[in-house]
């Protein structure tokens, strides 16, 4: 007598599965990595202008020097006057962030309501026309559909008003919530290809629900 033997493999509701979820985990983690990626970008403009305008302050108390700041709103520049090659923007005196940044620029500039501001001799963000201390001193950076305020004023020990961060991560939660029903309505069709070959999957789906909503919270 042959001796039988098993057959092992996939059968279509596990196949249909492990499909579902490798699509699903690729469709999460791509788009994750990206924001992440856009994120870093943007976050790496921010410490950079930080970081220059912070020089900049240090190398006017220095120099006993003040320093001419221009900023041009829906622009990727910094103009100084006098130029401070040592530091930033070459002979000059045009500090140019689009090549490194391409996809992120100054949108908005409130310098006490002006593009534009003095570095005084003792370091500190100056109206250009009345020399006295800003009260406000925020630049916005946008970029892949996302923003981030920096306040120029932090140096100084003082505050201008409260950054957009509530905005952006409001737009992050509807980005979620988008996921959210796309994984739904797969959950759906795949329900109905299960249920229509075999009309009693319900546990099979089930779980492959349970599986889905815990990529949603990964």
């Amino acid at each position: 007598m042959v001796a039988g033997h098993t057959r092992s493999g996939l059968t279509l509701i596990e196949l249909v599965t492990t499909t579902v979820i490798l699509a699903i985990s690729a469709a999460m983690v791509v788009p994750r990595w990206s924001r992440s990626v856009e994120r870093a970008e943007l976050s790496a403009m921010r410490s950079e202008i930080e970081s220059t305008i912070n020089a900049l302050r240090r190398s006017a108390v220095r120099s006993s020097q003040t320093i001419h700041l221009s900023i041009p709103a829906g622009g990727q520049t910094i103009s100084l006057t006098p130029p401070q090659p040592q530091l930033a923007g070459g002979p000059t005196g045009l500090i140019d962030f689009s090549s490194q940044y391409p996809n992120i620029s100054i949108s908005a500039i409130d310098l006490d309501g002006n593009p534009d501001c003095d570095i005084n001799l003792q370091g500190d963000l100056v109206s250009t026309s009345s020399s006295a201390r800003l009260s406000a001193g925020l630049l916005t950076l946008d970029g892949y559909s996302r923003s981030t305020t920096i306040d120029l004023l932090a140096a100084q020990g003082t505050t201008s008003t409260p950054t957009p961060e509530g905005q952006s991560a409001a737009e992050e939660g509807e980005e979620e919530g988008v996921v959210e029903e796309v994984v739904e309505e797969v959950g759906e069709v795949v329900e109905e290809a299960v249920g229509g070959v075999t009309g009693g999957a319900t546990s099979t789906v089930d779980r492959l629900n349970e599986i889905i909503k815990g990529l949603i919270s990964w």
